[in-house]
C-alpha cells in the first residue's frame, strides 16, 4: 500500500568530500529520493534503501563503475545513450559552460533521459514541448527556492537541492511530508442505537508514528461510512496513554486507508498505511507497526445522519472513545441514544465488498 509523492526531492553532495556531512545526514533523515555524487565520491555515502544514488558521468568509461540500481547524471549525450541501453535510468545536466541547446536538450529527454535537471537554461515553453516525457527537476539553493521550483510549474516534477545549510534539508523534506496531507468529510452523526453484542475479536492497529489528542481513525461495519474512533492518546482509567493506538473494533470491521479507500482489519499487516484523521477531516497516512488482536466484550453503536445508517463494533470498554460532535472524546460505556458523534459517510457506490 505504498504511495507516491508527487514530486521529488533529491540532494546534492558533489561539493562534500566527506561523508559524514550534516547536510547529508539530513537527506537521509527525510524523504530524499536521490543524492547526487561523483563517482570519485560514491563510497563515501552509504545510501538509505529509499534512497537512490545518482551519479553524475563525464565520460562512457565512467559506467563500469556505475551500480547497478543507480541513477546516471551527465550533460553528454554519448554518456546517457550509452547507460540508457545499459538499463540505468538516466538524467539530463545542462553543461556549466552555457552551451546549452534546448533542440538537443529536448531530443534526449525524449529518448535517452528520463530526468532533466535545470538552473535558469530552459526557455519558456520548454517543459510544455516535453508533455511529460521526462520528470524536470529545478536546481534550488535554498530551501524557499526548492519548494517554490518544485510547485511553480504543473509539469515540474520536484527539486534538486544545493545547500551548506541542514535546516533547508529538512524544511523540504517536511514541505514534501505536507503533499501526503488529505481530507475527508466528518460529520455530526446522531447515535440510534447502542447495545452489547457479546464476546468476539477486535484488534489494535498501532502505527509508527505519535496521534495527537485530536486524531484518530474511521472504522465502519460496512462500506457505507463509519465512526471517528479516537486514539489512545488520551490516557485511559488506570493505564498510561498508547498515543500510537486506536483500538479499531471487531475484526471484520473497515478501516479508511489511502484516496479514500476501505479495507478490512483483517487484511492490514506491518507495513500498511492507515488514514489518520483529526476532527476538522484532516489526514496523513501513517504506517502499521503493529496489529494485536484479542477477545473482549463488544459494543454495537449505530449512528444516522439524514438518511444514512453508520455503525462499529467496538471493545465494550471505557479507554475506548468516540469522537463527540462538539470535538471532546466520548467513552464509548457512556454513550447513548441521542448523543452526536463525529464519523464518515461515503458517498453512494463507494462501499466495500
Amino acid at each position: 500500500m505504498e504511495r507516491e509523492r508527487n514530486k521529488e526531492f533529491w540532494l546534492d553532495a558533489r561539493r562534500f568530500l566527506d561523508g559524514n556531512s550534516s547536510v547529508v545526514a539530513a537527506g537521509f533523515n527525510t524523504l530524499v529520493d536521490a543524492l547526487l555524487v561523483t563517482p570519485d565520491q560514491r563510497e563515501q555515502f552509504s545510501l538509505p534503501a529509499r534512497t537512490a544514488a545518482a551519479i553524475e558521468v563525464e565520460n562512457v568509461d565512467d559506467l563500469a563503475t556505475v551500480e547497478d540500481g543507480a541513477i546516471v547524471v551527465s550533460s553528454h549525450a554519448e554518456c546517457l545513450r550509452r547507460a540508457s541501453e545499459q538499463g540505468f535510468r538516466t538524467g539530463y545536466l545542462p553543461p556549466t559552460n552555457g552551451e546549452f541547446d534546448p533542440e538537443s536538450a529536448l531530443d534526449l529527454l525524449e529518448g535517452s533521459a528520463e530526468y532533466g535537471i535545470f538552473n535558469g537554461e530552459a526557455p519558456e515553453g520548454f517543459e510544455d514541448e516535453l508533455g511529460g516525457a521526462a520528470t524536470i527537476l529545478r536546481h534550488a539553493s535554498s530551501a524557499e527556492a526548492a519548494k517554490s521550483r518544485a510547485d511553480g510549474s504543473a509539469a515540474s516534477g520536484g527539486a534538486l537541492l544545493s545547500t551548506r545549510d541542514a535546516q533547508d534539508v529538512y524544511d523540504v523534506g517536511n514541505a514534501l511530508l505536507r503533499e501526503y496531507r488529505g481530507e475527508i468529510a466528518v460529520e455530526p452523526l446522531e447515535i440510534t442505537r447502542v447495545e452489547q453484542v457479546g464476546v468476539g475479536e477486535r484488534s489494535c492497529v498501532d502505527v509508527t508514528s505519535l496521534f495527537s489528542k485530536d486524531e484518530g481513525m474511521v472504522v465502519g461495519s460496512t462500506g457505507d461510512g463509519g465512526l471517528f474512533v479516537c486514539s489512545e492518546a488520551h490516557s485511559p482509567p488506570n493505564m498510561s496513554p498508547r498515543p500510537f493506538r486506536v483500538n479499531a473494533g471487531s475484526v471484520h470491521a473497515y478501516v479508511n486507508v489511502a484516496d479514500d479507500e476501505i479495507e478490512y482489519l483483517t487484511e492490514l499487516s506491518t507495513g500498511d498505511e492507515v488514514l489518520c484523521v483529526d476532527k476538522d477531516g484532516n489526514t496523513r497516512p501513517a504506517s502499521i507497526g503493529r496489529k494485536k488482536t484479542e477477545t473482549r466484550p463488544l459494543l454495537l453503536v449505530e449512528a444516522t445522519a439524514g438518511d444514512r445508517t453508520v455503525e462499529a463494533v467496538l471493545q465494550d470498554h471505557c479507554h475506548v472513545r468516540l469522537m463527540g460532535s462538539d470535538g471532546e472524546p466520548l467513552n464509548v460505556t457512556e454513550a447513548s441514544v441521542g448523543d452526536e458523534v463525529l464519523g464518515h459517510v461515503r458517498t453512494a457506490g463507494d462501499a466495500g465488498d
